[in-house]
């Protein structure tokens, strides 16, 4: 029997750059697919884009961390730390309709 570790799976630089910054990727997206046109100020329109953005948010999120651990062999503590805060505040801002919220996530990391 060997006492070496199992290698890790070498993780691509392109994979690296979807799994930290796709999930924001993802939000702008549908958000601005929600979102009304900037001609009219909609207060509703904005909220209904800002949750729907923010669900999607939350999903690529959680699927950023299947990614890192199936593709990468681990995930990195500051993407478990982002994801939690990602879920947590995420939550609020759908439950609350209240988009100040999500906008707390950035300011505690």
């Amino acid at each position: 029997m060997s006492d070496t570790p199992a290698p890790k799976k070498s993780g691509s630089g392109l994979l690296n750059l979807l799994v930290d910054y796709g999930p924001v990727l993802v939000f702008f997206l549908v958000y601005r697919q929600f979102s009304p046109p900037t001609d009219q100020h909609d207060a509703v329109g904005e909220v209904v884009a800002v949750v729907k953005g923010t669900g999607a948010f939350m999903l690529a999120a959680i699927v950023a961390l299947g990614i890192s651990r199936w593709r990468l062999g681990h995930i990195s503590p500051m993407l478990w730390l982002s994801t939690a805060l990602i879920v947590f505040f995420g939550s609020l801002t759908i439950l609350l309709r209240d988009s100040m919220w999500i906008q707390i996530k950035p300011t505690v990391i």
